[in-house]
């Protein structure tokens, strides 16, 4: 698993049917920079789709 090996998670359970794993440091860093991108990624579509209704707005008044 690439995500283990990469030392984001370690296997805490292997009963043979199913496996259980925690996330280690390193992955709750890896998971709160790609949350803070994601979150990043919104606001900049938040402000181009407002830009875009702002430019709308204004040709349809002209």
């Amino acid at each position: 698993m690439r995500i283990q090996k990469s030392g984001l998670i370690t296997l805490s359970e292997d009963d043979g049917r199913r496996k259980n794993y925690i996330i280690t440091n390193e992955g709750k860093e890896a998971l709160q920079s790609e949350y803070n991108r994601l979150v990043a990624l919104v606001n900049d579509g938040i402000i181009l789709k407002q830009g875009d209704l702002n430019e709308s707005t204004k040709t349809e008044t002209k």
